[in-house]
């Protein structure tokens, strides 16, 4: 159990440190549960922990949760199971504000929420329970998001986008400017237009 959870907390970790603070653009899908390549995570966070004093306040931060998260799972098992259930609850709390701050995408959050779940809780029905209600949580959560996300498209917009990289492309290749212009305020003019036929102005 620990080497399956450790495996998958240290995954969605590592993905972590290497992306961290990137911008989510468009919504995370929720990846399946899966058997997942099992790593320490003693390797992916012990180096960073012995740089933390060079390092701003808020990667410390991070950091003190990386190492919180590793020993969590590396003690689990020897833990008692109401001190187990408490740090594993306040590990999740870490989670779902780092994943609210977008720190964390959904699907390392719940790689992470399932791992915490497989150490905490010992009967096997209520785990399982647990993580299914979890998953599909999760998978509510995306639909909604990808819906409200499709229903923003402008399809004119979305062509305007597509005509306006071709412009651009014919613009820069020509050898010669219409009218005298410099190829700058061409280039302006012909997108100008191109907006207001598309959308209307602007």
């Amino acid at each position: 159990m620990i080497a399956a959870a450790t495996g998958a907390a240290s995954l969605a970790i590592l993905y972590w440190q290497v992306h961290t603070r990137q911008a989510m653009t468009t919504p995370a899908s929720v990846p399946a549960t899966q058997e997942l390549p099992v790593a320490t995570i003693e390797d992916t966070v012990a180096p960073g922990i012995a740089a933390a004093a060079a390092v701003p306040d808020e990667q410390q931060a991070r950091l003190a949760f990386h190492a919180r998260t590793r020993t969590f799972f590396a003690q689990a098992a020897a833990l008692p199971a109401e001190e187990r259930a408490a740090r594993a609850k306040e590990i999740e709390a870490d989670v779902e504000e780092y994943e609210r701050r977008g720190e964390l995408s959904a699907g390392e959050a719940l790689l992470l929420k399932i791992a915490l779940i497989r150490e905490s809780v010992a009967e096997a029905t209520r785990q399982t329970q647990q993580i299914a209600a979890l998953e599909e949580r999760y998978r509510v959560d995306t639909e909604r998001r990808q819906a409200a996300y499709a229903a923003q498209r402008d399809p004119m917009f979305e062509l305007y986008k597509l005509r306006e990289s071709a412009i651009v492309t014919n613009v820069m290749a020509m050898s010669e400017i219409p009218g005298g212009l410099s190829r700058d305020e061409y280039l302006r003019q012909r997108l100008q237009s191109e907006r207001e036929l598309l959308l209307g102005g602007g």
